[in-house]
């Protein structure tokens, strides 16, 4: 028998989570596996349900400059003034 990458396949499982028992599919990925926590249909909202009372908003960048001045970086100067955020590791003995 050879592993799900091998073969591959899915493997389903399941995993308790806030005191309540999900399905879940793990698939390699790299090194190591993803879990996808998998949903019956009961508990699965539609998108029109969903996002009905989000309205259409269109956003300009003078809306944003209004309501956050100051807060929008040059694209120009933003790379020329950027510095590392990371000191150099040190070197082994």
């Amino acid at each position: 028998m050879g592993t799900i990458r091998e073969m591959n396949k899915v493997a389903i499982g399941r995993v308790v989570l806030t005191n309540r028992e999900h399905i879940v599919a793990l698939e390699p990925l790299e090194k190591g596996l993803v879990g996808t926590l998998l949903r019956y249909p009961y508990e699965v909202q539609s998108e029109e349900e969903y996002f009905d009372e989000i309205q259409d908003v269109k956003v300009t960048k003078d809306t944003l400059m209004a309501r956050w001045p100051g807060s929008l970086p040059s694209p120009d100067g933003f790379l020329k003034n950027s510095k590392p955020r990371c000191a150099k590791a040190p070197s082994a003995p």
